[in-house]
């Protein structure tokens, strides 16, 4: 064959070369991704690896014999594995257009399918040794033509390579990012309330208010944020609003902008963590902060995992085919890590931090004290050398009043008087009956609103319950000058205006009111915060939030006939009844707790609509509506009013475990069940998950005693069904 003729074929082999790589990397990069773009890139490169691997075996077939040009002979072998494959998957691509699901999966199953690891493996080799082979022939040719060749195939194969290194490397970056991650790691930032209009504008428009409430402040927040150093203290009374605030500055697009002023050239990473003590132990202990903190900045800065966590990198183990287990980081490897990232600054290219840490009175550690947790913080800074600077909130305690600067604080409850006015006046403004009387009356309702002001002295919590209790006045009816009455009776202490909302409950509903108070103690503590059961299984299959108002709907029945769920039938509820039932459940806790509990809905929003507006199906619905404690002080108060010698009488004789099986049991009775192998999941499922090993731990923390005959969960099914819903004696 002659020179130029060996060139021709030799560039044709080249392009078919070049397309394999590009087809393999396309395979290793679909594992990455669930996009749906995916598809077509995957697809068009399915349809030229097929093209080209048809005309290679064509060329091969008619090359007479002799000497091979280019590697022709394992240009063969590669044209035929490829084309092979690309039949297949080409032929399972273009059933998926026509699938529901979702389509990155679907790609995903496609290529797993195809593409095994010995396949690719197989045509890795035999793809290596063709580009040996004509990287030797155009070696030898020294025209311009081979020159460029030679170059397009060293690219190539470059390209794949780094395609694969990346495709693995960030892989194993994600084991590692998991690894920090706890559950309900971001679930108390969630909760928090937003901000509502206006509110806490005055940081960036009006700083100077802020030295009226410490003298010896150097300058304001909005100042500190472009040009400060160290630890800046928000404290404050509960109630006042530390956490919103928080989330504010957090999540202001202004903050960032400040920051940025702050770090100049460098990069900036911010970063935030909202302590929660009635959450699980991460979510109040250092350990918790620590992981938190790194898995922000690390998933920004990915490329410095590596070298943070060496003993856990090693992405040969992370190609497509494999599953590595889960890494386990120890307490120990974390603090090493966070420590590096502070005071080895190239490890992030020099970035500067600004972490904000919410409730560091809420800090909860076996270990350490709040003491040695204010400690550290001021270490951390020191470690970082100017390149770390905190943002803190928490109650005026003395761990906090003492060590934190004093001159790089502000008394939040001193600042907000022209805020709570706002709120005040917004949702007054907004009732009807209200409206009216300000027409009528305009002198008394400002007067009214002037003195909630007032007596709130800052506390947003406080002005929240107070316009709650306003609110259902004006709904009664009751005279502007009867309300004001009211309000001036109020004491101006939370925990004494605590029990005079509870105590003003009417004498013949205190009975229901107290026992469901109690019963949300009992499941807050310990079926959430002591992790018997994080979540329970719908019948369904679907995962319900532990105080959803589904399962709550159901404790007045319980309250008014302990054995109420003799009577229940396996009827499952409709939609219109399920929403009916999360309707009525929502008001009565409502108004059995005065507003100290509220309803939300799991992905963080509070409820501000009745549930049977909600379009989605009952089923969901259940799910996302549940309740909470309207602000954590709530909490320890309830636990201290309900062991009172005055709550007392009213719970003779109520049992939270008993209360909470015959509720779990009416709840399963009334919910649809898919098929068998739904009921058959349910009994699989981990202690801390499955509905019926729920019921069993609540049985066992009575004391070995199940109060519920078993009989109720098996007769409405085949005999051969029962055993899968055994509980332990």
């Amino acid at each position: 064959m002659d020179p130029a003729s060996a060139i021709g074929v030799a560039s044709g082999v080249l392009s078919f070369v070049e397309a394999t790589y590009k087809f393999l990397s396309i395979v290793y990069a679909v594992y990455e991704s669930d996009q749906v773009a995916g598809y077509d890139e995957l697809a068009a490169a399915t349809d030229m690896v097929r093209e080209l691997s048809q005309q290679m075996l064509s060329d091969s077939a008619s090359t007479s014999p002799g000497p091979s040009v280019g590697g022709i002979s394992s240009v063969a072998n590669v044209a035929q594995q490829c084309h092979s494959l690309a039949v297949d998957l080409g032929n399972r691509l273009a059933k998926t257009k026509a699938k529901s699901r979702k389509l990155g999966d679907i790609v995903k199953a496609a290529v797993r399918t195809v593409c095994s690891k010995s396949d690719i493996d197989r045509l890795q080799r035999a793809l290596d040794s063709c580009r040996s082979q004509l990287h030797l022939q155009l070696t030898l040719d020294h025209s311009n033509e081979a020159k460029i060749s030679l170059a397009r195939l060293e690219l190539a194969n470059t390209a794949f390579f780094d395609t694969m290194e990346r495709t693995w490397a960030k892989r194993n970056q994600r084991n590692i990012l998991s690894s920090l991650r706890f559950e309900s790691m971001n679930d108390r930032y969630t909760m928090v309330s937003e901000a509502a209009d206006t509110t806490f504008d005055w940081i960036f428009d009006n700083p100077q208010k802020e030295m009226k409430s410490n003298l010896a402040l150097v300058r304001p927040l909005k100042d500190w944020l472009d040009q400060g150093t160290g630890i800046f203290h928000v404290s404050a009374k509960p109630g006042a609003g530390k956490s919103t605030l928080m989330k504010y500055l957090w999540s202001n697009p202004q903050t960032q902008k400040k920051l940025q002023s702050w770090a100049g050239s460098q990069p900036l990473v911010m970063a935030s963590f909202f302590f929660w003590k009635p959450g699980s132990p991460r979510q109040k202990n250092q350990d918790g902060l620590m992981r938190s903190l790194l898995h922000q900045v690390l998933t920004e800065h990915p490329d410095a995992i590596a070298e943070l966590f060496s003993e856990h990198w090693d992405p040969t183990c992370y190609d497509p085919w494999s599953e590595p287990g889960p890494i386990q980081l120890e307490t120990k490897e974390v603090v090493v890590a966070f420590g590096r990232l502070l005071s080895e600054p190239e490890i992030c290219n020099q970035a500067k931090f600004c972490f904000f840490l919410d409730g560091l009175d809420e800090y909860e550690d076996e270990r350490r004290t709040s003491q040695q947790l204010v400690t550290s913080l001021l270490k951390w800074v020191d470690l970082a050398d100017g390149r770390l600077k905190l943002c803190v909130s928490s109650r005026e305690l003395p761990a906090f009043q003492q060590y934190l600067p004093v001159d790089q604080r502000i008394r939040l409850h001193e600042l907000t008087y022209a805020d709570i006015m706002a709120v005040t006046h917004q949702t007054l403004e907004e009732h009807p009956d209200f409206q009216r009387r300000q027409g009528q009356q305009p002198q008394e309702c400002s007067s009214l609103m002037r003195e909630i002001v007032d007596k709130s002295d800052g506390v947003f919590l406080w002005v929240t319950l107070t316009l709650k209790l306003v609110m259902q006045s004006l709904e009664d009816g009751e005279s502007t000058a009867s309300i004001r009455a009211q309000v001036d009776l109020l004491p101006e202490e939370l925990e004494d205006f605590f029990h005079s909302i509870l105590k003003s409950i009417p004498k013949h509903q205190r009975r229901k009111a107290y026992c469901s108070l109690l019963y949300l103690i009992y499941m807050f503590r310990h079926l959430v915060e002591k992790r018997l059961t994080s979540g329970c299984v719908h019948p369904n299959g679907e995962t319900e939030h532990p105080h959803s108002m589904l399962r709550l709907s159901f404790l007045d029945e319980y309250l008014d006939d302990e054995r109420f769920a003799h009577t229940l039938g396996f009827t499952p509820l409709d939609e219109e009844a399920t929403l009916r039932r999360i309707a009525t459940a929502t008001a009565q806790i409502q108004a059995r707790s005065r507003g100290l509990l509220e309803p939300w809905e799991t992905n963080g929003r509070p409820v501000k609509s009745k549930a049977s507006n909600d379009s989605r199906s009952g089923v969901k619905a259940a799910r996302a509506m549940a309740v909470r404690y309207s602000h954590r002080s709530i909490r320890e108060f309830l636990s201290r009013f309900l062991d009172s010698d005055f709550a007392k009488p009213y719970l003779v004789g109520f049992d939270c475990i008993n209360a909470h099986i015959n509720n779990f049991i009416a709840l399963l009775r009334r919910l649809p069940f898919r098929n068998t192998s739904s009921i058959r999941s349910i009994s699989s499922m981990k202690p801390c998950a499955g509905s019926i090993p729920c019921i069993s731990s609540a049985s066992t923390v009575y004391a070995g005693k199940c109060i519920v005959p078993l009989t109720w969960l098996t007769k409405a099914h085949p005999p051969a069904q029962r055993q899968s819903w055994a509980i332990p004696s």
